[in-house]
């Protein structure tokens, strides 16, 4: 029905659920034809009965939208769990070329993709760096500094804003610990594109249907007339719009001096590279790029990454997924015949059972709002604010 989809099962004692793989063949193959290589790597509890946590792979389409590659559902986040769905998921985008995770910086996460994937790059969600370091060094300053030397594409403006950082206690250290590489966006060594957080992967946890999922972005794609996708046309106008104001100066027949009053910028057109580094990074033309094509009456659009375009757009979603139907028409392998499985071993961990998940390093929980007096801070029970009578 959903051919190509990969599907693996293992058991404690041969019947107690231990771990649960699946990635659509689907989107499979629409990762491997025309979705750029970064991958977004998170989990996130599960509520219900047994627990458990949901693993997973995602990445972003050429609108820069969510694309689910690949899903798990493990006891918990350890070594163990995180190794073994990365070996899963290793079957299906171990040919995949300058392949990059983005995760945040879990141990187990780490472990994993060292042992697992030991070429590929891994490099840290920007927003949750921050949230560590300000719940380190308990300095709300270093947030605005912290993320525009993070976003830096050229090593100038990185520098102005790490001179700052470095200027608090212990920063340099703790950041330098980590490696720049993995954090800062000129320091990249495989190309991140626009994805600095994991955010996407915090809405993939609640995405459901991926059959509608995949027909509603096949629709929204085939509608459009232009050539690139809705995200890449937003960015080319803007890059147009501030090309307007930059003086070509001519090299040769590819190379361009481009001056816009602040860094200049120097653009390669065969090589498609600015000084700039934004049209390096992100493989859409930036405005001096734009500027250069324009002068040699150069159409920008044929000078974009393929992944950007409305037919890589489309051909993503190409394949229809469909829904698995009633369970009394399913087809099992041979493996899983008259497999009895059973739920998880539970642990009965000493103290008391926590009903609450666990926040994550710096956010806030709302304040207790009485429910007597309406006042927050306290509880019902503690109130000793008077009620007005009439």
């Amino acid at each position: 029905m959903n051919p190509g989809t990969i599907f693996e099962l293992e058991l404690d004692d041969s019947k107690y659920f231990k771990y649960v793989f699946m990635a659509m063949g689907q989107s499979i193959r629409g990762f491997m034809c025309c979705i750029r290589p970064v991958l977004v790597i998170d989990g996130a509890h599960l509520k219900g009965n047994y627990g458990g946590v949901l693993l997973s792979a995602s990445a972003v389409d050429a609108n820069n939208q969510i694309y689910p590659v690949a899903f798990a559902i493990v006891g918990s986040e350890s070594v163990a769990s995180w190794v073994w769905f990365m070996t899963q998921l290793k079957s299906v985008v171990d040919t995949v070329q300058n392949l990059v995770f983005i995760s945040d910086r879990h141990a187990s996460i780490c472990k994993a993709i060292d042992e697992v994937f030991p070429i590929a790059f891994h490099c840290f969600c920007i927003h949750h760096l921050k949230m560590n370091l300000l719940a380190k060094f308990k300095t709300p300053a270093l947030e605005t500094l912290f993320f525009k030397a993070a976003k830096a594409f050229h090593e100038l403006y990185f520098n102005e804003n790490w001179v700052q950082l470095c200027a608090h206690p212990g920063v340099r250290e703790y950041l330098e610990a980590i490696g720049k590489e993995r954090w800062a966006r000129c320091f990249q060594t495989k190309l991140r594109y626009s994805q600095m957080t994991t955010n996407i992967a915090e809405s993939v946890n609640a995405l459901s249907g991926m059959h509608r999922w995949f027909y509603e972005r096949q629709t929204l794609a085939s509608s459009r007339q232009s050539t690139l996708s809705d995200y890449a046309e937003e960015m080319i106008a803007e890059a147009a719009d501030n090309s307007r104001r930059h003086i070509v100066m001519n090299i040769d027949q590819f190379n361009f001096e481009v001056r816009d009053g602040n860094l200049n910028g120097d653009v390669d057109l065969q090589s498609q590279t600015c000084t700039c580094r934004e049209f390096d990074y992100f493989k859409v033309l930036c405005s001096h790029a734009i500027a250069a094509a324009n002068s040699r009456s150069i159409n920008p659009y044929t000078l974009c990454d393929e992944a950007y375009t409305v037919n890589s757009w489309m051909l993503a979603f190409a394949e229809p997924i469909f829904q698995v139907g009633s369970s009394t028409t399913w087809k099992s392998s041979p493996g899983f015949v008259n497999i009895d499985v059973q739920p998880p071993k539970k642990v009965v961990r000493v103290g008391r059972r926590q009903t609450v998940r666990i926040p994550s390093t710096g956010e806030v929980r709302p304040p207790r709002k009485c429910s007597r007096c309406g006042t927050s801070g306290h509880n019902r029970k503690t109130c000793r604010e008077p009620l007005n009578t009439v």
